[in-house]
């Protein structure tokens, strides 16, 4: 009698991974589950730790339960048996030599070069009267490559800053290392035959070792991110009677031969008998089908057509909406119904989405600590509930919250460089004048009411609007170049409105007045009417100013030597002249042909002949309106001796920190883009996968119609009897 009647294989996904940690996660959820649990029973041991899981024999898998202590309890848990595949040693490796995979932005643009040879084949494949071609508009793809090089630009910018965190000890978080490893596991997958073998030869070998240990147990397999994809690919390859030679060495410097064919049999392998369950979270099996369907073209399932008559693997895949590697399997489903033998019980209602983890991107790792997601799958198909088994839910504050965050961090970032450069900017004009000054001004001028300068919180309020114009201008600038079609343009020009409508409902006027200087001899109104169209012409000249790629029309000249006219550049350029032209007409009017002084102003200094000394010591005084309107007016006492007396608390403020932080300023423009530019595609093309649907379109697979149920769930579930033991039903 075997020692288990389930056995969880864990497939690890992407990036740097510890050896048995994934199993280890598997076990620590499965032992929070309270459907496999007696009431009364003791909890088992969770979390165990890795040397547990761990293999005294290279290459041999273990199987072990989730708690040897709790062997001899009548305790449903003990029934069940852990072990794991490991195979990131592979790509680690290849990554690690340096000489192997490909560097990032050059593959991606690789992968964008085949979206457009889907899109054309496509295309030119149909009759030019068909209404179908005729509704196939071709997107840019040369700016697609574009935007994906910025977008991967963010992620190393963002690691620049997150170093820093890690250094100040707030935070460590490798988002460079996590892209790079993610983009060498999934080459390694996809575009090295030699690997991918070895990988899938370690999968057939666990899956075989298993069995012969352990036949009457039945399998499931629990896949996470790119180890669906392996483990997918090697049932595939069993399904075809295609087995992979990797044998173990007889001595641990032997390696196995990864050119000697795969070992083909009529035959279906005896593991695949007792495969039971495919559990994928966060798996991106649709990509891999449209962006690389060579890897799918020759199974045939001949061999275990006999075998997957009567009885199916049941799949359950778990993905969340924040998760920008895992989608919904719709094109893995339709790519399954198009073979004559069914090996699963893959339905669309067993493609379970919700939106429960609040970070997007964490949202990838977040499943490990979903008991909802894992409980559902025991109750589905180790204790074949079916319909009964509870599906993880939707968290409603998550699904509207989690879209927004992105967003949010994009305008703190560009808050943040506005709020400096605001503050530095209106230190130099309204300067901090010494304890004598401060004397002069309050005692002898008498000041007390009219110099009254701008609070904390007024300059807070007045950076966030400040921003959100400039945010407007981003998004007319961005949005249309992110997503084709007009409707886009509206959308930012409508993002530009609510900016317009927050700097004038936030700022005050005198504020208004004073940004807008240069404007001011154009109307009552035009201050403010001049920054709104100085915020719409910046976004329009980022909008409009686009480059031909490096593929196009000179190829003599690489996109890295364009750097002025290359990505935002246009924008973040011609947004700091029109901040120079701004902020110089407050420094120095009169090099823009304006008076510091207002018309009512300049007609009393005209009236009283003021020298021009008198004047000048006005200038540089930095007074406010109120206070220059208070020394000219004829009524005011002792006016003349308090004029003279102005040129006591002139200040020379230093320019160096306008400078400083407006180009802190501008860096924090330029990256909150950056992410807003990332927030916007990961929204729009991964979590309502519009790329998944655009690729689906152009590979031909239909979207129309919904696939059907598959037959009732065949799975054999563990009941608990009368007396608390269990059994397996029959």
């Amino acid at each position: 009698m075997s020692d288990f009647d389930h056995i969880l294989i864990a497939i690890h996904g992407i990036g740097s991974q510890q050896r048995n940690a994934t199993v280890r996660s598997v076990a620590n959820r499965i032992a929070a589950s309270q459907s496999l649990r007696i009431t009364d029973g003791a909890p088992p041991l969770a979390p165990q730790p890795l040397g547990y899981f761990f293999s005294d024999v290279k290459g041999v898998v273990k199987v072990l339960p989730l708690d040897e202590f709790a062997k001899g309890r009548a305790e449903q848990l003990t029934r069940i048996g852990f072990t794991e595949v490991f195979w990131a040693d592979i790509p680690q490796d290849a990554v690690k030599e340096g000489r192997t995979v490909e560097e990032t932005k050059a593959w991606a643009r690789t992968l964008m070069a085949r979206a457009g040879c889907l899109f054309k084949e496509r295309f030119y494949g149909m009759k030019p009267d068909d209404p179908e071609r005729l509704r196939l508009v071709e997107p840019d793809f040369n700016l697609g490559a574009e935007v994906l090089d910025e977008i991967i630009d963010t992620v190393y910018v963002l690691e620049n800053l997150c170093y820093l965190g890690e250094k100040a000890g707030l935070f460590k978080f490798e988002l460079d290392d996590m892209l790079e490893e993610y983009v060498g596991d999934v080459q390694i997958v996809t575009e090295f035959r030699q690997f991918r073998r070895d990988i899938i030869g370690r999968f057939h070998l666990a899956m075989k070792q298993v069995h012969e240990t352990y036949p009457d147990a039945q399998i499931h397999i629990v896949a996470h991110s790119e180890g669906t994809v392996v483990s997918f690919l090697g049932l595939l390859h069993a399904f075809s009677g295609e087995q992979f030679p990797i044998e173990l060495p007889a001595e641990p410097e032997a390696p196995a031969n990864p050119d000697k064919p795969a070992k083909k049999s009529p035959a279906v392998p005896e593991w695949l008998k007792s495969v039971r369950g495919f559990m994928t979270i966060g798996s991106p099996i649709d990509k891999h089908i449209l962006l690389w369907p060579r890897l799918f073209r020759d199974f045939d399932f001949t061999p275990v057509e006999a075998l997957f008559k009567d009885r199916k693997i049941e799949w359950r895949n778990y993905y969340d909406y924040g998760d920008p590697v895992g989608f919904k399997l719709d094109t893995a489903r339709r790519w399954l119904a198009g073979k004559a033998i069914k090996p699963f019980a893959f339905c669309g209602c067993n493609d379970i989405g919700f939106a429960r983890y609040v970070l997007p991107g964490k949202a990838h790792n977040d499943y490990w600590d979903d008991a909802a997601v894992f409980e559902h799958y025991v109750c589905d198909v180790i204790r074949g509930e079916g319909e009964k088994a509870p599906r993880p839910q939707t968290r409603p504050l998550v699904y509207l919250v989690s879209p927004l965050i992105p967003y949010a961090i994009s305008f703190a970032v560009l808050a943040a460089g506005t709020f400096l450069f605001y503050r530095a900017v209106s230190a130099y004009l309204n300067p901090e004048l010494d304890p004598l000054q401060r004397y002069i001004r309050v005692s002898q001028l008498g000041f007390e009411k009219t110099a009254a300068s701008i609070s904390g919180l007024q300059m807070l309020i007045h950076s966030a609007a400040i921003a959100a114009l400039i945010a407007g201008a981003t998004a007319v600038a961005r949005i249309p170049r992110l997503a084709a079609g007009i409707f886009w343009y509206f959308v930012g020009l409508l993002v530009l409105g609510a900016g317009c409508f927050s700097y004038w409902k936030f700022v005050q006027p005198a504020s208004r007045q004073e940004i807008g200087l240069v404007f001011q001899s154009w109307g009552a109104h035009a201050p403010t009417l001049g920054v709104w169209a100085l915020a719409l012409l910046v976004g329009l000249i980022g909008l409009l100013v686009k480059i031909p790629s490096h593929e196009s029309t000179r190829p003599d000249r690489p996109r890295r030597q364009r750097w002025i006219l290359q990505g935002m550049r246009p924008m973040i350029l011609c947004g700091a002249l029109g901040i120079i032209l701004l902020i110089g007409a407050q420094m120095h009017p009169e090099m823009f042909g304006k008076s510091a002084f207002s018309p009512a102003q300049v007609e009393l200094i005209e009236k009283d002949k003021l020298d021009a000394e008198a004047v000048q010591t006005l200038k540089d005084a930095h007074l406010k309106p109120t206070d220059i309107d208070y020394l000219l007016d004829p009524k005011t006492e002792n006016r003349e001796a308090k004029l003279k007396l102005a040129g006591q608390i002139v200040a020379h403020p230093p320019v160096w920190p306008v400078l400083l932080n407006g180009a802190i300023f501008l860096y924090l423009w330029w990256l909150g883009a950056l992410i807003f530019d990332l927030a916007f595609v990961w929204q729009r093309y991964v979590r309502h996968a519009f790329a998944n649907r655009r690729l689906m379109q152009w590979s031909g697979y239909a979207t129309t119609t919904e696939d059907k149920p598959n037959p009732q769930s065949t799975a054999r579930p563990i009941a608990r009897s009368d007396t608390g033991t269990t059994s397996s039903a029959q």
